[in-house]
């Protein structure tokens, strides 16, 4: 016999958003007052990261692992090639990388967001 399954609330509830739940969220008198917000804050917005202090945090943690890591390898090796200086330009590099890269990210994302809210203004 089959498990027997209870209809999916899925469907009210979609009926329910345009009729009660949209004008209590956001009423129409309020579409013109988001626009203009979107458009005075989009400077703003682009100013600032979307990605901020624990992101942060977690790549000055890979950094510093990836620093003692490469120390531990050479005291290790007892191998004079690989200086600390070398260690830190290589370390540098990899910072330099990881923030071009965090940036692409944080541009893209915030591309995405912006157009999303643009779309969701317009679209009311």
């Amino acid at each position: 016999m089959p498990p027997q399954t209870s209809p999916s609330a899925m469907p009210s509830l979609q009926s329910l958003y345009p009729a009660l739940i949209r004008p209590i969220i956001a009423p129409d008198f309020c579409q013109p007052l988001l626009a203009d917000a979107i458009t005075y804050l989009d400077p703003l917005i682009e100013d600032t990261t979307i990605f901020t202090a624990p992101q942060r945090i977690r790549e000055i943690g890979v950094e510093v692992d990836s620093i003692v890591r490469s120390l531990r390898r050479a005291n290790q090796s007892f191998s004079a090639s690989t200086t600390m200086g070398e260690v830190l330009a290589r370390a540098r590099e990899r910072r330099k990388a990881f923030d071009e890269e965090m940036k692409r990210e944080e541009e893209e994302a915030l591309k995405t967001f912006k157009e999303g809210l643009r779309r969701t203004v317009e679209s009311r």
